[in-house]
């Protein structure tokens, strides 16, 4: 009797309602959140000089232009297997929190972003060092935000990449999902999360974020290097070649390749394996910092030109890449 008395006591814990309880169909699942300078936002100044006891604190001031994409989930079934149309909810907005609470009068739905898997934030932001601190800010007090999406920085305006659709998916939060989720097999792309981002700049305000553009004349969205953060701010980018040998020095490269001119004819090296060492000394009052790095791999379409591939051709040809790969590593160290 007492162990059926138990189980029912458990029973009563276990099968209790959700009293926060939302209907699948009244949620919006974000997916991507994109971040633009309001036209505003150079009066943020004039929010400095409102005082403590000064009416109608909340005037109107687009700092802040925020879109919201979410899959219209109505088209999903059976037939659409492939994904789902995205829709948007754009709202100029005073603070990031307001962007929420003023999208969220545009909408009959509860917003959900438990999801979200991309943030896109446009290069302009981030040449201001205080509103990149805010918006940094409100992400680390969120706990309703999905710290697992990845963070890019759009050159341009971040509401065209939103709405920017593909040839190969039907939204560009999978195309772009997708290719961080690749980047083991290209080193030209650098993946940061959220959550990768809050702990670097709490750090000591320094970061790396992967870039995006739009050629608008052929119509496609690339990957065009990495954003460097310095003290919150942005202050200059590499290509996707200084991110390869940038992955190099962090010892973060599995894959990749790499290309020597031999006799004026391009030799491609298919990278499958890397190790690095990093020796640490003081010579002469100075640190001295020595980064070793082994390169494993296989070359690719070697163009000899009627010449014998003998040791002696393939031993100037390793110098070379030696020689090449320590020169550009140097460079992207200063």
């Amino acid at each position: 009797m007492k162990r059926i008395i138990i189980i029912l006591f458990l029973l009563s814990f276990i099968l209790t309602g959700c009293w926060d309880k939302v209907e699948i169909d009244r949620k919006i699942f974000v997916s991507t959140i994109s971040i633009d300078a309001g036209e505003d936002i150079e009066k943020v100044k004039e929010l400095k000089e409102i005082k403590e006891g000064d009416p109608f604190q909340e005037r109107s001031i687009k700092k802040y232009s925020i879109t919201y994409a979410f899959p219209d989930i109505s088209k999903l079934g059976p037939e659409n297997s492939g994904g789902a149309e995205i829709q948007f909810i754009n709202t100029d907005a005073y603070s990031m929190e307001s962007g929420i609470n003023m999208s969220a009068l545009k909408s009959s739905r509860t917003f959900y972003f438990g999801q979200t898997k991309l943030l896109l934030i446009s290069a302009s932001i981030l040449t201001n060092k205080e509103i990149f601190r805010d918006i940094m800010d409100f992400f680390e007090r969120q706990h309703i935000i999905n710290r697992m999406m990845y963070v890019l920085v759009c050159k341009g305006k971040a509401e065209d990449f939103i709405k920017f659709k593909p040839v190969t998916e039907k939204n560009v939060e999978e195309y772009l999902s997708g290719l961080m989720i690749n980047s083991k097999s290209n080193a030209t792309i650098l993946p940061v999360t959220l959550n990768e981002l809050i702990i670097l700049l709490r750090q000591n305000g320094n970061a790396i974020l992967p870039e995006i553009t739009i050629d608008k004349v052929k119509n496609q969205l690339y990957l065009s290097g990495v954003s460097v953060i310095k003290d919150y701010k942005i202050i200059g980018s590499l290509n996707p070649v200084e991110v390869t040998d940038t992955e190099l020095i962090r010892g973060e490269q599995q894959a990749g390749s790499k290309v020597l001119y031999v006799n004026g004819y391009p030799v491609d090296l298919e990278i499958y394996g890397v190790k690095r060492k990093i020796k640490v000394e003081e010579k002469n009052s100075k640190i001295i910092v020595n980064v070793k790095i082994g390169v494993e791999g296989e070359i690719k379409d070697f163009y000899v030109g009627g010449q014998i591939v003998d040791e002696d051709l393939i031993k100037r040809t390793e110098e070379g890449f030696n020689k090449s790969l320590s020169t550009e590593c140097k460079k992207v160290a200063q």
